[in-house]
Parts: C-alpha cells; structure tokens; sequence
C-alpha cells in the first residue's frame, strides 16, 4: 500500500516521521501540541476514549457511508431496525 493512500493517527512527538509519509495526518485531542498542530484532522475524543471509531466514522461519512447502516445485519433490515 502507498504511504500516500493511508491514514496515520498519533499523539507525540515520534508519530512526526509517519505523518510526513501519510496521505492523512490525525492526533486525538490530548496529542502534544506540536502533533496537532501538524495534523490535518484532530480528533474531539482523547486516545482511549474513542478516537478511532470518530475518525472512521468522519472517513465514512466523507465517503457517503452511514456507520450504522454498513453494521446493520441483513436481517436487521428486514425487520426495519434503520
């Protein structure tokens, strides 16, 4: 995979080498400051505390996807659970 088409997410100061390679830089609001300030994304959530779930959910979203629609089982939307 090319470093560009990825996404990288950190919170200090040794996560600086990969954002320069990432297509998409991230830090989770308790990153240092100089990590966010380089960052193209910064997440509301800490690390630990659900920063990675917003940042698939802002990338799906970006991408027209429903986080919940794509998780919902067939049978879920058979019975209307939308």
């Amino acid at each position: 995979i090319d470093p560009a088409n990825c996404v990288y997410m950190g919170d200090d100061l040794n996560d600086l080498t990969v954002f320069e390679l990432a297509g998409i830089s991230a830090a989770v609001a308790n990153a240092c400051e100089e990590i966010k300030s380089r960052a193209d994304f910064v997440t509301r959530a800490s690390g630990g505390s659900g920063a990675i779930r917003e940042l698939a959910d802002t990338i799906l979203r970006a991408k027209n996807v429903d986080p919940v629609e794509l998780w919902l089982s067939d049978k879920d939307k058979a019975v209307g659970m939308q």
